[in-house]
């Protein structure tokens, strides 16, 4: 019995006086790989505000549902939790950039960049919005490993997290690069007879690509490249017109050193019909525009989500709870 006591006694000396302190090595906390992967878009609103005409400003409206589906909606947010990045221009009034923190974006102010004034650029400025370069700001953004941009028209069906495991290139030096997107293809039949879905099918990368949504890793390298073509009036020549897409399709041509990569499939990105729903990962259009010339059906599934995030936002507020 004393054995018994005495090894009890040892014990209980043990766990209060001894263990505490034994210092038992810690791992290193591990940061999530996906912790710099970001989704992004670009709010810039045109002047004089549509607010200040009464009338709704729907591109805000856009990236709340953008922001809504990307971290709220179980049916379409991301799965590893990646923020979402709203890009606001000094035209955007402060109401609006607490309603945005407030659903969860990240707000990243950046400044206006004006169209180049070189050469016959000047006299066109004028005529150009004035928000068209502004999304060049984000290959400079090296804070960020993967930038997945998504314009505000475009409105997600399925969740597009897969897309970060896209694949790098490497140009003529061997180093990896990325830039990825969808193919500028023409729209398909809306002949239902003739397809089963308006599909954009694997991209032929010596086509036009669209630049509404593409996967960028920013580099200092990259920021200096396609920014020197912005600056260099000699591109001129080969940029008569130069518009921010334009500039892109220069910047990534197929012969040139950086050549765009495909994207995934299931992506309806011109003039899609209510037939895509089923089948694809997201759709683009300005369906709040009267004038649209887009299927109503689908032009109503919009409101809905639209309604279906007001709601969402709204029951928060009163509640509190999500």
């Amino acid at each position: 019995m004393s054995r018994i006591i005495r090894l009890v006694m040892l014990a209980v000396i043990f766990t209060l006086f001894v263990l505490p302190h034994l210092e038992t090595p810690r791992k290193p906390e591990s940061r999530p790989a996906t912790e710099n992967e970001v989704y992004m878009t670009l709010l810039s609103p045109p002047t004089p505000h549509p607010s200040q005409n009464g009338r709704i400003d729907f591109q805000f409206e856009a990236v709340r549902i953008l922001a809504y589906r990307l971290l709220h909606k179980p049916s379409t947010r991301d799965p590893r939790r990646r923020r979402f990045v709203v890009l606001t221009t000094e035209f955007v009034p402060q109401e609006q950039i607490q309603i945005l923190k407030a659903d969860g974006a990240t707000i990243h102010p950046v400044k206006t960049i004006r169209h180049p004034t070189t050469g016959t650029h000047g006299e066109r400025e004028q005529q150009q919005p004035h928000n068209q370069f502004n999304r060049l700001q984000i290959w400079s953004m090296t804070q960020y490993s993967k930038i997945l941009y998504l314009e505000p028209d475009v409105l997600l069906i399925r969740p597009l997290s897969e897309l970060f495991n896209t694949q790098f290139s490497k140009d003529m030096y061997n180093t990896n690069y990325l830039f990825a997107t969808i193919g500028d293809a023409p729209p398909p039949p809306k002949d239902a007879s003739s397809r089963s879905l308006s599909i954009v099918p694997k991209a032929d990368i010596s086509t036009n690509f669209s630049s509404s949504i593409f996967l960028l890793r920013p580099s200092i390298q990259h920021a200096l490249y396609v920014n020197g073509i912005y600056r260099d009036p000699s591109n001129t020549e080969y940029l008569p017109n130069m518009t921010e897409n334009s500039l892109l399709q220069y910047a990534y041509r197929s012969n040139g050193p950086y050549p765009w990569a495909p994207l995934t499939t299931k992506l309806v990105l011109q003039k899609p019909g209510m037939e895509d729903i089923t089948g694809s990962d997201v759709v683009e259009g300005q369906f709040w525009q009267d004038d649209s010339d887009l299927d109503w059906e689908l032009r109503r599934f919009w409101y809905f989500a639209w309604g279906e995030m007001t709601g969402y936002y709204l029951n928060d507020r009163l509640h509190g709870t999500r």
